[in-house]
């Protein structure tokens, strides 16, 4: 009960308050919606048709938008049946586990693949502190490379509750315990690639002008 009520005010609260920062940017959640749309179609679909590029720059492209699309589908089937105040059980558990089994593979691809484009350094670091004390704009890029970092740090307790549940090796209230190391991680996680895709979202559109 308080997991389903802290998420569900947690999320609405992130997501109304980057929806009118992004006003100030001109971008509505059409818009938002619109961004995330092409996104995902430039870089299934059409990367592979066009020519220039390398072959790891669309690898990296592909390996982030799956684990992505297999992230929607696992909290799509995890989080809804909290929302309306039940358990994950028939259709939704079995494409719950049965696409954490592969996200847990694209993951593997995804650390390997960014973890040298995404290294940070103290300097970088500092500035970025310095930035926000000084509450001066601060390098969203930076930000991707943190929020990386922050990603990684929570999916292991994510991934590694839900491995030992699996053994028989606790009681009741230790299946409890993991089970909610679970939620609570995952709800981070969550609030982190929304974060993702907000500063996505501002980069492009400076970009764009």
């Amino acid at each position: 009960m308080i997991f389903r009520v802290v998420s569900i005010l947690l999320i609405a609260a992130v997501l109304l308050s980057l929806f009118r920062r992004l006003k100030a940017y001109k971008i509505t959640p059409k818009n938002v919606w619109q961004f995330c749309k092409e996104d995902f179609k430039e870089n299934l679909v059409i990367a592979w048709r066009i020519k220039t590029g390398s072959l790891f720059q669309k690898t990296k492209s592909i390996t982030a938008h799956v684990c992505a699309a297999f992230f929607i589908l696992l909290f799509i089937t995890g989080f809804l049946p909290v929302v309306f105040g039940y358990h994950m059980t028939g259709l939704f558990m079995v494409i719950h586990t049965s696409t954490a089994l592969l996200t847990s593979i694209c993951l593997v691809a995804f650390v390997f693949l960014f973890s040298n484009g995404n290294q940070l350094s103290l300097e970088g670091l500092q500035n970025l502190a310095n930035d926000y004390k000084q509450k001066k704009s601060i390098d969203y890029r930076i930000m991707l490379k943190v929020l990386y970092w922050l990603i990684i740090a929570l999916i292991l307790p994510a991934m590694l509750s839900i491995i030992l549940m699996l053994y028989p090796l606790f009681g009741t209230e230790g299946l409890e315990f993991l089970a909610d190391v679970h939620r609570w991680f995952v709800l981070l996680l969550t609030i982190c690639v929304i974060f993702v895709q907000y500063f996505r979202i501002i980069i492009k559109k400076e970009l764009l002008g």
